[in-house]
């Protein structure tokens, strides 16, 4: 056995001592960031309960920049199709061939399980996604398919009122609703094949079934993700099972007769507003921010003018389709 002197073992205690107190540090440092991880790890979960990802699927920041809005001066007021009022011309059901039918939960939506900002769960085997939810992307894609089409719009009626008001949906909403002009109306119709292209990449199909313009989703809606689980089949009229949007059509008019003068929309549901209340329409944030929407100019004064001074309160009721009578 080796002896060692008492300062040479005095001095390997030293520095054993060192070894171990740097090894002690490494490893406290190593569990610092160990534990940081799992913690930013189960804050970014909780965090997404609630939240969307910062920008909605169709609107990432790239796209939201829209195409200058087309010139439709030239397209026929006469060439816009308004409802048949009589019951013998019927709906057209054919027009819905193209749309999807799926599941969706719609008892739920009154609930906390859906009236949320979180995404929309497609995935998920057991439970269908919320039709709120469904909404809020169909308004997404909509306004994308808009944005880059370079066509004037107006969110409305009930589906205005929740954005403004909550900066979500109307949780016991059954559609969203647009206001559009229409020359805006005749010049959609007038698709290219490019246009056509676009509304089919983005899973919608839009159509006159004899009573409204109707914007409903297809197979390729959300790249497919509602399809693959939830398809369905039923012998109901469509708009009464899924979610869909309406645009509404809205005339120009002068206040004095003057044609070349248009100081006046009004809505189909009789709403007149003066033009500067609408135009020009402003795109803003909703749903914190995720994604755009174009609304009027003024949205408080126009939702004032369809709902009277009490638009802030929710409807006791929960009515699907609200009370859109003008009241201002």
């Amino acid at each position: 056995m080796v002896q060692f002197s008492g300062g040479q073992s005095s001095n390997r205690k030293y520095q054993a001592m060192q070894i171990w107190k740097y090894v002690g540090f490494a490893s406290l440092l190593i569990w610092f960031y160990i534990l940081h991880d799992i913690n930013n790890e189960f804050s970014v979960v909780s965090d997404h309960k609630d939240q969307l990802t910062s920008q909605h699927p169709y609107q990432p920041k790239s796209q939201q920049k829209c195409r200058p809005l087309r010139d439709v001066s030239h397209y026929s007021t006469s060439t816009v199709h308004y409802p048949i009022e009589t019951d013998s011309a019927g709906r057209q059901n054919s027009k819905y061939d193209s749309c999807l039918e799926f599941k969706c939960d719609w008892n739920s939506t009154t609930n906390t399980h859906c009236d949320t900002f979180g995404p929309t769960v497609y995935n998920d085997p057991t439970n269908p996604p919320c039709c709120v939810h469904i909404l809020r992307d169909m308004a997404a894609a909509f306004d994308a398919v808009m944005c880059k089409l370079g066509y004037e719009y107006f969110s409305s009626y009930g589906m205005l009122l929740g954005l403004v008001r909550n900066d979500k949906l109307i949780p016991w909403t059954s559609d969203n609703d647009y206001i559009a002009t229409e020359r805006t109306l005749a010049a959609m119709y007038d698709m290219s094949i490019e246009d056509k292209k676009v509304w089919d990449d983005h899973g919608l199909a839009f159509f006159f079934d004899n009573y409204y313009h109707r914007v409903c989703v297809t197979n390729k809606f959300m790249n497919g993700k509602l399809a693959k689980l939830w398809t369905t089949r039923s012998y109901e009229w469509y708009p009464l099972v899924y979610p869909y949007a309406d645009i509404f059509i809205a005339k120009e008019l002068s206040s004095n007769g003057n044609n070349s003068n248009m100081s006046v929309i009004k809505d189909q549901l009789g709403c007149a507003h003066s033009m500067d209340s609408f135009r020009p329409a402003q795109r803003r944030g909703v749903y914190q921010n995720s994604f755009q929407v174009s609304m009027p100019n003024d949205a408080e004064k126009v939702l004032e003018r369809v709902y009277g001074s009490t638009w802030r309160i929710p409807d006791k009721e929960k009515r699907p389709h609200g009370d859109t009578k003008c009241k201002g």
